[in-house]
């Protein structure tokens, strides 16, 4: 038998950060609807938080038609 066919009865099926996971993807959605836009602020914030180093860029996009945000997805 190998190691890979028993690999699933070793595996921890409870995830210790998953209550605080879930804290923050329904923090995330709650200023995702408020703000209309991605938070980045907050997410910058959040990220800190816990102990992440976290960078910003900025960027812009060229679309090759002029009215591709409105005519794309008709």
């Amino acid at each position: 038998m190998s190691e890979n066919a028993m690999g699933s009865t070793m595996v921890e099926e409870q995830f210790v950060g998953g209550d605080r996971a879930r804290a923050f993807a329904r923090d995330f959605t709650a200023h995702h609807r408020k703000s209309g836009a991605l938070p980045v602020a907050w997410l910058e914030r959040t990220m800190q938080s816990v102990g992440l180093e976290v960078y910003t860029q900025s960027f812009s996009r060229k679309l090759p038609f002029p009215d591709e945000t409105h005519e794309r997805y008709m």
